[in-house]
């Protein structure tokens, strides 16, 4: 059965370029006591969805991933040699190193990815909450990100 890409509902989806999502459902957490001490066990349902995507989509999805590595890697680099050549400051070197890393990597995806993919018509690769099968479980209390 031919069928449409979910985040562009344009093209034709390719069997080689679905989008794998996971859901997670907690059940409970169990606690017992061990050799080290008071030990937790979480106990939850994992269920794995296709989702069916077009060879653009994918490609599209892809390529974004290192120019935000890049960027961030960058943005890095530029606050640990301003800190520790211009501050001398090591602590706030190893600290706000990785916050720039992060806050780099959000301002790039929101101003550039999110707009890259907005201008193409189509969905994110996270915007899942929408997809029918994937909806129904969402409502039934499961989530994407695995529980802690």
């Amino acid at each position: 059965m031919i069928s449409t890409c979910y985040y562009c509902n344009k093209n034709y989806s390719d069997p080689n370029h679905v989008a794998t999502v996971i859901l997670y459902k907690k059940l409970e957490t169990d606690y017992s006591l061990g050799l080290t001490g008071l030990k937790k066990k979480k106990n939850y349902l994992k269920k794995s969805f296709q989702v069916n995507r077009c060879a653009t989509c994918s490609k599209i999805h892809h390529t974004s991933n290192l120019p935000t590595l890049i960027f961030s890697v960058i943005i890095m680099t530029v606050v640990a040699l301003y800190l520790l050549l211009i501050y001398k400051s090591r602590g706030a070197a190893i600290i706000l190193t990785p916050l720039a890393g992060i806050a780099a990597a959000i301002i790039y995806i929101y101003f550039t990815y999110r707009r890259k993919i907005k201008k193409h018509g189509m969905k994110d690769l996270l915007e899942i909450n929408e997809h029918p099968e994937i909806k129904f479980y969402l409502q039934d209390g499961w989530q994407i990100i695995e529980p802690v």
